[in-house]
């Protein structure tokens, strides 16, 4: 998909297209260019999809929020969707987080975990609560 888009930017593209994924950048064929092997949309590189995890974790790398890792990528990089896989990367690394912070001493049986706050609320069948600080 990439060499076709790529390759359409220079010779230009057809009026009718078959694949889905390539109708995306037909309809930011103003926008596109292609400069020494690099698709550019206006003055962000085009991010390969076997390139794109790679780059994720690039942007990962800084521990930004998500709010913005998403500033830092559309600055310098695109790909559809570019959004929601910052998003997911994001939310994944929450879970992460979260779960490293947890006490390794919580009980399971029989109580479930619930977000309160900074910290965790453990409520047992009895709807007794016994806070939980993370520090």
């Amino acid at each position: 998909m990439f060499s076709a888009a790529q390759r359409y930017t220079k010779e230009g593209w057809p009026h009718a297209l078959e694949r889905e994924d390539l109708k995306h950048y037909k309809r930011l064929e103003s926008s596109l260019s292609s400069e020494h092997g690099c698709l550019l949309l206006r003055s962000r590189i085009v991010i390969p999809t076997k390139l794109q995890d790679a780059v994720l974790k690039l942007i990962h790398l800084v521990h930004l929020n998500m709010q913005q890792m998403k500033q830092l990528a559309r600055s310098a990089v695109y790909w559809p969707h570019i959004d929601e896989d910052i998003e997911t990367l994001s939310h994944v690394r929450h879970v992460k987080l979260i779960r490293t912070r947890l006490p390794n001493h919580l009980p399971t049986h029989g109580c479930y975990r619930k977000n309160h706050g900074a910290g965790y609320m453990l409520t047992t069948p009895s709807t007794s609560c016994e806070p939980i600080g993370l520090s």
